[in-house]
């Protein structure tokens, strides 16, 4: 036992011993100092803790038999040893929302949450034309873009995508044909030449493209 009291009735030859066990409360390997340990009287039952212990980044699962254990310790049981309890936990899980403003994220739902302990390296989206500077935590993209959720982060994530338009236009071969609208149109030589320049465009970075065209 932890303790024992020993009880003499005066004027009799009678004697007693109540023993005591102390139940103690665990995270992992280390006591709580809240809640504190509970003397029990041998036979009696321990009381469950008034109010749940927290831990950052993790929810309460319970009072459990055994580190990292699954049987709960059932606060009926009458205490007869010194006695350990232990809180359960479990790693939280945060949601992510992206603002792709146009962009695509190949297997977009690898990346909708993240583990606290874990954390996450944000992907790397795409969109046409346009090269990827990073995420930003804000709608005005302002600051650092930000590439990794550590491992000690906490709470709901949002981020924005930053897109830079700074890839050259593709302009291809130049064509071009004569076709004179009737007769005196061909003689004078008037709109007879129709000049074709394709241009592929996708977030190019150009605001005007501008075509010389030397007789």
């Amino acid at each position: 036992t932890d303790t024992g009291v020993a009880v003499t009735v005066v004027g009799a030859a009678v004697s007693a011993r109540a023993d005591y066990y102390t139940v103690t409360f665990y995270d992992k390997g280390t006591p709580f100092t809240n809640p504190t340990p509970q003397i029990i009287l041998k036979g009696q039952s321990a009381s469950a803790p008034e109010r749940n212990p927290t831990k950052t980044g993790h929810k309460f699962k319970g009072w459990f038999t055994q580190d990292g254990g699954s049987e709960k310790y059932d606060f009926d049981t009458k205490v007869t040893k010194t006695t350990s309890v232990y809180a359960g936990f479990e790693a939280k899980v945060y949601t992510i929302t992206y603002n792709k403003n146009g962009g695509k994220i190949e297997n977009e739902s690898n990346y909708t949450s993240y583990t606290y302990g874990v954390g996450l390296t944000l992907p790397i989206p795409t969109k046409k034309g346009y090269s990827f500077p990073g995420w930003y935590d804000n709608e005005d993209l302002n600051g650092d873009a930000v590439a990794n959720i550590s491992a000690t982060d906490t709470g709901d994530k949002e981020y924005w995508a930053k897109w830079t338009d700074d890839i050259a236009p593709v302009i291809g071969v130049l064509e071009y044909s004569y076709q004179p609208k009737n007769l005196w149109h061909w003689l004078i030589g008037k709109d007879s030449l129709t000049i074709t320049v394709p241009v592929t465009e996708e977030g190019s970075g150009a605001d005007e493209i501008i075509y010389t065209v030397t007789p």
